[in-house]
């Protein structure tokens, strides 16, 4: 068993000082006096320390009810068998890590197969806590990295599953109608172009400023993509979630600002931020698919337009996402031989919990001050 709010089980002493004091208080209220009291001598003496002894039954029904209240207030709950370590997964977000293996397995596949063939029977009994990962994959024990090439460096404290695999031949870019494929000789960039229909599209949400909305039309009709669904990849431009009380900034841009007010905080790469009365806000996030806008803004930009329109160009097109089978030309070339390298250590933590107690704990302490108070109530003293 254990205890969320262990702090409360002190109350136990409050129950044992009521017990405690209920001993010292009980003393005979019957004095003998004169010759009487020579006849009584034992009786009096078996008396008195028999009544010493005996604690009234409000009381301890008393003590019971602070009990049952402190354990109630610790929270108690039961668990489900033993800590088990936990291994935190970061899979690498690349696009290589789509690409297929000679015999058919993608190398993420490649990559968590080899894993679980190392850790062995240790797989069985981990905890995963994956973590899609873009960026630089963190170097904690724990962590082991799920990738396609092998670092180098190795890391200090994480672990590294790479799949390896060879170039992988294909489109590495499209645009303007056009597609280009690699061909994979020689690991060379020979190249063939054929044609290709634009199947990306723009969606954009409908609380949006409007000079972000126009802007985003004129580059979308520029790109040649369409705010209708084509049944490929989409960019999605959107408000962020509401974040924090609201503020007035200015977003700022080379050669270019915009008077707004901060209504939430950004995800994915801050492009733009501004320090509120609650810290650093990102104002414009951008991730792969998707780019976020924290700010509302009912006028225009003061400065130069054609750098705002640069500016919101370059963060769309960061954020656009390839085109259906599209991968980079270094995410297409060999990632070399698969590689292993075992995690420092995994964190032992408590993975499940069983029931809770203190419902019924409360209810029976509410029903031990019930009966303590009937007690009192019907002349038998505390």
């Amino acid at each position: 068993m254990l205890f969320d709010q262990p702090w409360a089980l002190a109350g136990l002493l409050g129950a044992l000082l009521v017990l405690w004091l209920g001993r010292r208080l009980g003393r005979p209220s019957t004095q003998y006096t004169g010759a009487f009291a020579l006849w009584r001598t034992e009786d009096r003496t078996t008396a008195e320390g028999a009544h010493k002894n005996r604690i009234p039954p409000a009381r301890w029904a008393l003590a019971a009810a602070l009990a049952l209240a402190s354990v109630s207030m610790a929270r108690p709950h039961a668990t489900d068998g033993v800590p088990r370590p936990t291994l935190r997964l970061c899979i690498d977000g690349s696009p290589s890590m789509h690409l297929p293996m000679p015999d058919g397995r993608s190398r993420l596949e490649a990559a968590l197969e080899r894993a679980q063939r190392e850790l062995g029977d240790l797989a069985d009994d981990l905890e995963h806590q994956i973590d899609p990962t873009l960026g630089e994959m963190p170097d904690e024990p724990g962590v082991l990295w799920i990738t396609d090439r092998c670092p180098d460096p190795m890391p200090v404290h994480a672990g590294v599953s790479a799949s390896g695999g060879p170039a992988v031949p294909g489109p590495i870019a499209a645009g303007s109608g056009e597609r280009i494929l690699w061909t994979g000789r020689h690991e060379g960039v020979t190249t063939l172009s054929e044609d290709w229909v634009e199947d990306r599209s723009l969606q954009l949400a409908s609380d949006l400023p409007a000079c972000v909305v126009a802007l985003a039309r004129l580059w979308a009709q520029e790109r040649g993509l369409t705010l209708e669904d084509r049944g490929g990849p989409r960019l999605v431009v959107r408000r962020a979630p509401a974040d924090g009380a609201p503020f007035g900034t200015q977003v700022r841009g080379e050669g270019w600002n915009l008077k707004a007010t901060v209504v939430g905080h950004a995800t994915g790469r801050s492009c733009s931020s501004a320090l509120g009365p609650d810290g650093e806000r990102t104002l414009v996030g951008v991730a792969p698919g998707v780019l976020e806008v924290a700010f509302d803004a009912p006028g225009n930009p003061d400065g130069d337009p054609a750098a705002f329109a640069l500016t919101w160009a370059g963060w769309l097109d960061e954020a656009l996402p390839l085109p259906m089978g599209v991968v980079p030309l270094g995410e297409r070339r060999s990632a070399g031989e698969s590689c292993w390298h075992a995690p420092r250590d995994a964190r032992a933590v408590q993975t499940s919990r069983g029931a809770r107690f203190e419902p019924w704990l409360a209810a029976a302490a509410a029903l031990a001050a019930a009966l303590a108070l009937a007690l009192s109530m019907n002349g038998r003293p505390l």
